[in-house]
């Protein structure tokens, strides 16, 4: 789907290139394994997320790869609001035009569910959920759970866990 149309009150508050519709999949091997899926895995994402965190949490886990096995799963949740212009307190949902009869709405959230493969020697298992909307708000972070980016051994010391504090990079 070539073809990719933002909604004109998006393009006032942010100008073009705010989303990308992408596979869900970003590990270039594994996309090349699910290509044939690819109208079923491809989602709308925050550039800035698909480029800035996720990309991070995604070499954090390859580097980890080395020594452990993982299982992972993932996936997307929710929808975006987003305000609309002329009143404070009000929004809609966001969808995108992808081609000239199909509109898809934007997820809220991505979500990875990362559990170590045994034998492990540091067996784990947790979730990394992404916001995938400009219009996060400090509101929306506080009712998400608390970070363990600081227990897992792998993602403590990575750009990942460091940068996942800033809105800006989802």
């Amino acid at each position: 789907m070539s073809a990719f149309h933002t909604d004109k009150h998006l393009n006032v508050l942010f100008g073009t290139g705010t989303f990308e519709y992408a596979s869900l999949i970003q590990d270039d091997a594994l996309s090349q394994d699910v290509n044939e899926f690819e109208g079923l895995i491809s989602i709308v994402w925050l550039r800035a997320l698909r480029n800035g965190n996720w990309r991070h949490f995604l070499n954090a886990l390859r580097d980890a790869s080395v020594h452990d096995k993982f299982d992972v799963n993932v996936g997307v949740s929710g929808t975006v609001a987003m305000p609309i212009l002329n009143a404070c307190e009000d929004n809609r949902t966001l969808s995108i035009e992808v081609d000239s009869e199909n509109t898809i709405t934007v997820p809220a959230h991505i979500w990875a569910h990362v559990r170590t493969v045994e034998p492990a020697l540091n067996a784990s298992e947790f979730v990394v959920i992404a916001h995938n909307s400009p219009f996060f708000t400090i509101n929306e972070r506080n009712g998400l759970c608390q970070s363990m980016c600081h227990e897992v051994p792998w993602l403590k010391n990575s750009l990942f866990s460091k940068l996942q504090k800033y809105p800006v990079y989802g």
